[in-house]
């Protein structure tokens, strides 16, 4: 799994939905990527996503909340989750929601 090549993807698919991403973390590798109320985007080393949510510390956790959070359910043609979808399949990934302000990933 090519995990840093898939979470600056997914980044990419928050930013296109929101903008300016807050309030989220993407979790791989012994890391997080957590941007902040501000949009201040940081790298948090020794951390688990499983610490915090529902996750699968083997491949990508993602944890959102706020406008990502909206955008992540509104459902219909070319919603948020199902680009996210399209992306992993090409990964032979899929993303399952735990909560709904979380998903992760498995094949």
């Amino acid at each position: 799994m090519r995990k840093v090549e898939i979470a600056k993807k997914i980044e990419r698919l928050f930013r296109k939905a929101v903008g300016e991403i807050t309030d989220t973390r993407i979790y791989f590798s012994g890391k997080a990527w957590n941007y902040d109320s501000r949009g201040r985007k940081t790298v948090i080393t020794d951390i688990v996503g499983s610490d915090y949510c529902y996750s699968n510390d083997d491949t990508i956790t993602c944890s959102f909340e706020g406008p990502l959070y909206e955008a992540m359910y509104e459902w219909g043609e070319g919603c948020l989750m199902e680009q996210i979808q399209d992306m992993l399949r090409t990964y032979g990934y899929y993303a399952q929601t735990g909560n709904y302000w979380n998903f992760t990933l498995y094949q």
